[in-house]
């Protein structure tokens, strides 16, 4: 489904509100600096340039997980506290220890898999962006955005962002949503002549722990990067690129060895799949925690949220200010 770039334009500034007074985590800040770039009418031909002071990949990241919690006043009657973000997902202790459980995934990872990483990605983002209206209560929906990325060596490519499905924080909410975008609708659409694309490296690599860390620390990570830190560059990583099973069973393995992570069992995701969830505190972005999901069934990484630890107004302990998920077993 396709629509006129006003449409699409009017459908952005629904779902991605004006700058906030609230202070949320400076991952947060950071993201919404990409954000406000969307509320832009969409141009062609865009090129980027890569900045390694972003936690996400590369500009191109404008519309990974551009959206927002839109919040919707209502003036028939006073109303309790509303949920502002997402549920966090709910974990069932497993049967097994953290290493075992590991080793368990690593070993669900299939070997005749793809050989060599895949320029492109394909998932569903969504990060918080709240819209300040201090004289109203409000409701609140949460409206995730779909983005196909394509690439090529020259650094020409196409990324296409459409409307996920939106659907209320409150789980316990029965009216209607409002007027939002229909899953499916594409929001923008940006292409990339030959070496528009600028990212720090175009060519595959390896899955060596040597290789994968590379590839990391080229797009930023430090070199005495933590559980956390690991976690925010894989997810800039396969923002970027598909990998493929065995540079996943080498991120699971640098993960474990440098340790401060922990279990938290299993669980369903936001895309209805079994997976398994390690947790693990921000050094860098203190306040913050960042979970790992991994599919039960395949060993892939499928997920990364990340949550407050303490409360920031209007955000409980324990909210979710943002999530990506990619596909798993095809």
């Amino acid at each position: 489904m396709t629509h006129s770039d006003d449409e699409a334009v009017s459908w952005l500034a629904q779902v991605n509100p004006v700058e906030s007074d609230t202070q949320l985590t400076t991952e947060v800040e950071r993201r919404r600096v990409f954000a406000r770039v969307t509320a832009e009418k969409p141009r062609r031909a865009r090129s980027w340039g890569w900045s390694p002071r972003f936690t996400l990949a590369t500009a191109v990241m404008t519309v990974v997980a551009l959206v927002a919690i839109v919040m919707i006043p209502s003036l028939l009657r006073p109303q309790p506290a509303q949920a502002v973000t997402p549920q966090p997902l709910q974990f069932s202790e497993t049967s097994m220890e953290s290493h075992e459980m590991m080793t368990h995934l690593r070993g669900k990872l299939d070997a005749s898999g793809s050989s060599e990483p895949v320029r492109g990605a394909d998932y569903v983002g969504w990060f918080t962006d709240i819209r300040p209206d201090d004289s109203v209560p409000s409701f609140t929906y949460i409206a995730p955005q779909r983005v196909s990325l394509t690439w090529e060596a020259d650094l020409s490519g196409r990324q296409v962002t459409e409307a996920a499905e939106a659907y209320w924080a409150d789980p316990n909410e029965t009216t209607d949503l409002p007027d939002v975008p229909p899953a499916g609708t594409i929001l923008d659409e940006m292409d990339f002549a030959p070496g528009e694309f600028q990212v720090p490296f175009s060519e595959p690599f390896g899955d060596s722990d040597a290789d994968v860390l590379e590839a990391l620390q080229a797009l930023g990570m430090p070199e005495d990067y933590d559980a956390a830190d690991l976690i925010d560059y894989t997810d800039n990583l396969m923002s970027l690129w598909t990998l493929t099973p065995a540079q996943h069973s080498t991120l699971l393995s640098l993960l474990e060895r440098v340790g401060d992570i922990r279990l938290l069992g299993s669980a369903t995701d936001r895309l209805g799949r079994a997976v398994i969830g390690y947790a693990t505190e921000s050094s860098r972005y203190p306040g913050t925690t960042r979970v790992l999901l991994i599919e039960e069934s395949s060993g892939l990484i499928v997920g990364v949220e990340n949550t407050n630890v303490a409360a920031q107004p209007p955000l409980p302990a324990g909210a979710v200010t943002s999530y990506t998920l990619w596909k798993g077993k095809q």
